[in-house]
């Protein structure tokens, strides 16, 4: 896959197995960064980010959706 260019949109949403409260900004750093790269070059190309916290102790995961821009 070769990274995308100009801005983009990310819709994230962190599925926790507990209902322990999380620091979603350590969460937002570390999605963010293991993106760069791969999804797109520069975390700067972000131009809208939504980040949510969820609860699924059957299956926690971190979901990404990821658009890009006009």
């Amino acid at each position: 896959m070769t990274p995308v260019e100009g801005d983009i949109a990310l819709d994230i949403t962190l599925y926790f197995g507990t209902k322990r409260k999380a620091d979603l900004d350590n969460f937002n750093k570390l999605s963010l960064d293991a993106l760069t790269g791969i999804v797109y070059e520069d975390d700067s190309q972000i131009a809208e980010l939504t980040l949510r916290r969820a609860h699924d102790k059957a299956s926690p995961r971190i979901k990404i959706d990821i658009s890009v821009q006009p």
